[in-house]
């Protein structure tokens, strides 16, 4: 069986959608440098993850195509993966380097631990 791995950012967050079926599954889109990828997956697979627009992921999964007609006319084609695995590589955010250039290093006294 052939498997796809892919790396690439997220081009918006995960939506929950419903089959015909009723059942429930994520779907995004990941963009590398040259193609878009239009994934789906359990929402198992994301119960541990919070993604959003712009996150960089790894997605290993089972690829599938499919052509389409574009509005010029023009026969494209799309690849589509059923995701298996999902990791986040990284997150799109500003304020992590701003958390951590203000990082005082001082000490927490065992007092002050809540749990």
């Amino acid at each position: 069986m052939a498997r796809l791995v892919l790396l690439g950012n997220l081009q918006e967050s995960p939506e929950l959608k419903t089959s015909k079926k009723n059942e429930e599954y994520y779907s995004f889109t990941v963009i590398d440098e040259k193609q878009y990828y239009f994934v789906m997956c359990n929402p198992s697979l994301l119960a541990n993850t919070y993604l959003k627009k712009g996150d960089m992921v790894c997605v290993i999964g089972i690829p599938s195509s499919s052509a389409y007609k574009a509005k010029d006319g023009d026969i494209k084609s799309s690849i589509r993966c059923s995701a298996k695995s999902i990791e986040k590589i990284s997150q799109n955010d500003n304020n992590n380097s701003q958390e951590n250039n203000n990082n005082d290093n001082s000490t927490i006294a065992s007092d002050d631990i809540p749990f």
